[in-house]
């Protein structure tokens, strides 16, 4: 009877390590941090600096969307202006009519210091409809020479069903140097 509860409980371990994958950012070569995502629910890529992650569900309730990216050049005495500018153009590109928050929100995830602005906007849809959207730029300050730009996208209903799991996924947010 040991046996099979230890065969049980391994099998169980494995499948919540499967279901969960830590991506480096901004690439695997070059890791200033890591961030870890449950790939049971959401659908998550890495790729040339850039990172996005979003719901897996099928529907109105899966209009959220999550992207982390760095500068091209992270040296360069500009690359804190231009992520901030960068990230400005992405939401206003995929919004329109945004507005956005006179207060500016500080805080701290794991030793990774957040400035944050939140805003509204609204998205054109394909049948010439419009749906408000919340819309959040962070600027992620890794270390004293690094910053990287999170920018987030939703409705609010889909908001209100993944505001968990979300969390859940930025507090996994860890500097690795």
């Amino acid at each position: 009877m040991k046996h099979i509860l230890f065969t049980a409980f391994g099998l169980l371990l494995c499948l919540i390590a499967y279901s969960q994958k830590t991506f480096n950012l901004p690439s695997e070569e070059n890791p200033i941090m890591s961030i870890t995502v449950p790939l049971d629910e959401w659908e998550a890529d890495l790729d040339d600096n850039l990172f996005f992650f979003k719901p897996r569900l099928e529907g109105d309730l899966n209009r959220l969307f999550i992207s982390i990216w760095s500068p091209e050049d992270p040296s360069s005495d500009d690359a804190f202006d231009k992520t901030i500018d960068e990230s400005f153009q992405f939401v206003e590109l995929i919004l329109t009519e945004v507005y956005w928050a006179e207060d500016l929100a500080e805080f701290d995830i794991n030793g990774i210091a957040i400035y944050a602005i939140d805003g509204a906007g609204y998205f054109q849809n394909d049948d010439g409809t419009s749906d408000e959207m919340s819309c959040s730029i962070m600027v992620l300050i890794i270390n004293e020479t690094y910053a990287m730009s999170l920018i987030f996208i939703s409705t609010p209903e889909s908001y209100n069903k993944w505001e968990e799991k979300v969390l859940e996924v930025l507090f996994s947010m860890q500097p690795l140097k």
